[in-house]
């Protein structure tokens, strides 16, 4: 027998999840996880409510309890690569990157003709630093479904931060055929040609930008910001109308304390905001020279953890701990210097009420590849 479209629409409209997934699609995320939660009790043999479950709980940075839900829709799923994929994307951020790796591969052979897997395969093992292997996932996503411009966005993004500039140009100038004057795609092709020593064919890249999106958009004030560094701004280039008020030193104690405790949605991304774009300050152990211009010219203090060791940093300037003779860095110039660094995890931050925060460099590459969007309200 043949079902016809009333029978699908019949079938929706008795689907006992509907209502979360409408609640999803109007941005109410709370409702949702309360919805999909009671759904759990109720439909404990619906792969799709831990899944649901699962993402939105990644979302939040609640990652063990992502994991739990990803595992739990591992039992009825389907398409099990998908969620293998989730949930390998999820222990990467608990810095569990043998379980992420067992999981992509176990991924791997059922990926299918799933675009979205290979997709996400792609950005995992870009992730992972095994760029071979996510080249090819791409690949098999871009025959799957040729020219899309997300695929070939996200390609760019990890050859960039695979150091093949060249060919991240490439990628970015193809995913810019797919949609016109898309920014994000305009400040990577920017950014990959200076990277690439080209920065005449970048110029008027950063300028276009900065016409299109303002002076005072996110992506304006990088383009902006580039044309500063190249010393290529002209009179003509807007400027913003004003400078962003800086946040004040009570107001990152509180949320480095809000958090290290609670670590909601809005909070955690506001702090990669600020933190990305604020000067750190820390005690330095032994200075090269009368002043430390850079990281490597000074011995950093290490916390040495369970989890490994972590740069020690201070975000208030005001702190008590700090000594006179306390230095400061950008926050982005640290996280690289992080990511240079063999023995060392990552990134702590610590307020001046005992909280901390502690950041894997293996976040940061995606941050940092995405710095304009963590820069919409806080210049440094």
């Amino acid at each position: 027998m043949t079902e016809t479209p009333n029978d699908q629409a019949g079938a929706q409209q008795n689907d006992p999840l509907v209502p979360g997934f409408q609640m999803l699609e109007e941005g109410r995320f709370e409702d949702a996880v309360e919805f999909f939660k009671k759904a759990a009790s109720d439909h404990p043999r619906d792969w799709r409510v831990f899944a649901q479950l699962g993402q939105l709980q990644l979302s939040m940075q609640k990652h063990h309890q992502a994991v739990y839900n990803f595992t739990r829709a591992l039992e009825t799923a389907p398409d099990r690569a998908a969620i293998l994929i989730l949930r390998a994307l999820t222990f990467l951020e608990i810095k569990d990157t043998g379980q992420a790796q067992a999981d992509a591969e176990q991924a791997w052979p059922i990926a299918g003709d799933n675009v979205e897997s290979w997709n996400r395969l792609g950005v995992l093992y870009g992730r992972l630093g095994d760029y071979q292997r996510a080249l090819i996932a791409y690949d098999q996503a871009l025959q799957i479904q040729p020219g899309a411009g997300s695929i070939l966005f996200n390609r760019a993004v990890m050859l960039s931060e695979a150091g093949d500039h060249d060919a991240a140009a490439d990628d970015y100038r193809a995913a810019l055929a797919t949609r016109d004057s898309w920014p994000e795609a305009m400040l990577g092709l920017g950014v990959a040609l200076v990277r690439n020593e080209e920065a005449d064919e970048a110029i008027p890249i950063f300028r276009e930008l900065l016409r299109l999106q303002g002076p005072d958009a996110p992506m304006g004030r990088m383009a902006r910001r580039y044309l500063s560094e190249l010393d290529a701004l002209e009179p003509g280039d807007a400027a913003p109308e004003a400078e962003p008020q800086a946040i004040t030193g009570e107001q990152i104690n509180a949320l480095i304390r809000d958090v290290s405790r609670h670590r909601r949605e809005e909070e955690v991304a506001r702090l990669f905001r600020v933190l990305v774009a604020l000067p750190l300050y820390t005690n330095p152990v032994e200075v090269e020279g009368e002043e430390a211009r850079d990281p490597n010219e000074v011995r950093l203090p290490i916390f040495n953890g369970e989890e490994g060791s972590y740069v020690v940093f201070y975000a208030d300037e005001t702190d008590e701990r700090l000594r006179p003779d306390h230095i400061a860095f950008p926050g982005d110039r640290i996280m690289r210097w992080c990511m240079d660094q063999d023995n060392i995890e990552g990134l702590m931050v610590q307020n001046n009420m005992g909280d901390n925060v502690c950041y894997h460099k293996n976040l940061f590459p995606a941050l940092l590849a995405r710095y304009d969007r963590f820069m919409a309200d806080h210049q440094p």
